[in-house]
């Protein structure tokens, strides 16, 4: 009997959601407890660490810093290559990682509402910008313009949050205020367990059909986007860009050209199976 790896490994992402959400119940980070910011960071690191390669880190309460010395807030999850430094500071609970060696962040948080979404987006901002490649990037580092400047890849997880409508609104009276924040320094990802996720558009991007037509109507490069209902393409996603910039950014060449697809859409909510990759498109269809 032959067995389709796809339908599998669909049903497997799907059980990673369930079970996320059941840790997420059963160690209370739906209630109001003390040590609630630790156990909903901790679950998400873990889910990391079981996914990503060997050849990534994933810790708790780091800064991020570049070449000139500018360091980000303390963010709650940080993911950097295994080949690049960290320094864990006096107080044994934080670390530090220069920016050319982190490959993602993480702001997790209970629930998602106007004040918590305005600390994280303001997180994100603080990740100082790539240098530029020049002279700076080492010759066995074949990573693309894109991935270079878009580095390290940005995710808001939450474990509830207010209605996704409300959300939008209050992302784009953000940055409305704080015009001068450029798309590289926003959330790629802002995932809702259970109930939404949003992906921000990024250059280079589109939105096809499953038969290969390209939509007419695109959204702008840092627009955020709607993904399927369910835990599966945002987790997909996430998990994918961060296993490539792991790969990248340990020397190895990246030059896939990610692209979306979709069948129909409502306005500028695009509401179909979504994919980055052939081997997604297997999965989701």
């Amino acid at each position: 009997m032959v067995t389709n790896v796809f339908t599998d490994l669909k049903e497997h992402y799907q059980t990673l959601a369930e079970s996320l959400r059941a840790h997420a119940d059963e160690a209370g980070v739906l209630r109001t407890s003390s040590d609630v910011g630790t156990q909903r960071e901790d679950l998400y690191k873990s889910f990391l660490e079981r996914h990503l390669p060997k050849s990534a880190d994933v810790f708790l309460g780091g800064y991020v810093f570049g070449m000139d010395g500018q360091a980000s807030q303390q963010i709650d999850v940080v993911i950097t290559t295994g080949i690049a430094p960290r320094f864990r500071l006096r107080d044994g609970n934080r670390f530090i990682a220069p920016l050319e060696g982190t490959i993602g962040i993480a702001e997790v948080k209970s629930r998602l509402d106007k004040a918590s979404l305005h600390d994280a987006l303001y997180k994100c901002a603080s990740i100082p910008a790539m240098p530029e490649k020049g002279n700076t990037v080492p010759p066995f580092l074949k990573v693309s313009d894109t991935r270079w400047n878009e580095n390290p890849f940005k995710i808001i997880f939450a474990y509830d949050s207010i209605a996704e409508s409300s959300l939008m609104e209050h992302i784009d009276e953000f940055y409305a205020e704080s015009t001068d924040i450029p798309f590289e320094r926003r959330p790629h990802m802002i995932h809702v367990l259970g109930k939404y996720s949003l992906m921000r558009m990024t250059s280079g991007w589109q939105l096809e059909s499953s038969a290969g037509v390209v939509a007419d109507l695109q959204p702008a490069a840092g627009e955020f986007i709607h993904l399927p209902g369910d835990d599966v393409a945002a987790i997909m996603i996430t998990l994918q860009q961060l296993q490539q910039s792991a790969f990248a950014f340990n020397g190895n060449y990246i030059a896939v050209s990610p692209h979306l697809y979709i069948d129909t859409f409502e306005g500028n909510r695009y509401r179909s199976p979504l994919l980055i990759s052939c081997h997604i498109r297997s999965i989701l269809t």
